[in-house]
């Protein structure tokens, strides 16, 4: 599935998307294409990357069923970098602050990489609390996995798993967008910094697949 060498990596087919940013908010492998606001495109780890300004910028990408997950497998992969450390969004969808909420990505209060899906008739829910306060200047691999449990990697490395509050059985397919760098309706949780190569899998990636596809990211190899 990985490029394990050789002269050309090999075409992956597991996504339901894949946002290269490299010039564009444009979904390579389907139709989930992103709407920018206030986005700046410069150089990144693997080509170019979304640069965000801490207030204004954010990606919307309208809702599909390629957006929102339920009780399937999946997993999400990202590259960020900081230029400050803050209470900031890097995914979250739903409708609005507290009505159709499926699930969310964040640093939290500048200390935690924070993961969270939303039961989807409840306020049950599944949540990673990982301490992590990372440099700035510095690019991160993230990599979000749904299978059974709910587990998160930095840089190909394993960190945690969730713990459950309540009785969670599966997210909504709800209507509301998913904002990248922001969270919906506001301009302080916003991301100062960079994010690159954004995917969705339609699986839950393994160890070895994780560790992998962070050595590549972060050296530059396109997957």
């Amino acid at each position: 599935m990985f490029w394990r060498g050789g002269a050309t990596p090999t075409v992956l087919t597991d996504y339901y998307l894949s946002l290269r940013l490299n010039a564009n908010s444009n979904d390579d492998v389907g139709t989930n294409n992103g709407i920018d606001t206030a986005i700046t495109y410069g150089t990144g780890i693997v080509n170019g990357c979304a640069e965000f300004n801490d207030s204004t910028s954010n990606i919307i990408i309208p809702d599909s069923d390629n957006t929102s997950f339920e009780d399937r497998d999946f997993s999400i992969s990202f590259l960020v970098k900081f230029n400050s450390i803050k209470d900031c969004y890097f995914i979250d969808k739903r409708e609005s602050l507290s009505v159709g909420r499926e699930f969310q990505i964040r640093h939290n209060i500048g200390t935690d990489l924070a993961v969270r899906l939303f039961n989807y008739n409840s306020s049950s829910r599944l949540d990673i609390v990982y301490p992590w306060i990372p440099a700035t200047d510095t690019w991160y691999h993230i990599i979000i996995t749904k299978g059974v449990d709910l587990k998160a990697y930095i840089n190909g490395v394993f960190v945690d798993s969730a713990f459950e509050t309540g009785t969670y059985v599966k997210m909504g397919n709800f209507t509301g967008t998913t904002i990248i760098g922001a969270f919906k309706g506001e301009t302080i949780r916003t991301l100062d910094g960079c994010l690159d190569e954004i995917k969705y899998w339609d699986k839950k990636l393994s160890k070895s697949e994780c560790l992998e596809l962070a050595t590549n990211e972060l050296n530059g190899i396109e997957v």
